[in-house]
């Protein structure tokens, strides 16, 4: 039995944060430039990819904006961190 390590957990937490950035910003209709600006200060667009593709995680003020640019509780969108630290 392989043993999985914290660093693959938190990789895979990630990217499935990453994806449902990418799922919810398309559905709204956004770029990933425009989604950045929506942001105060505004995030640049290399930013966002690396976000929805897992190479980077959104800081805590970053994860709030986000839960409200989409109308849902931060909780929702990254269930396993603690966003009220």
């Amino acid at each position: 039995m392989r043993v999985v390590t914290y660093d693959e957990i938190e990789s895979l937490n990630r990217r499935r944060w990453g994806k449902a950035i990418a799922s919810a910003r398309t559905k709204a209709g956004w770029n990933q430039s425009e989604f950045g600006l929506m942001f105060d200060p505004p995030v640049s667009q290399s930013t966002v990819a690396r976000w929805e593709t897992g190479a980077a995680e959104p800081r805590i003020k970053h994860r709030l904006e986000i839960a409200r640019l989409f109308g849902t509780d931060a909780s929702l969108l990254f269930p396993y961190v603690d966003v009220a630290a």
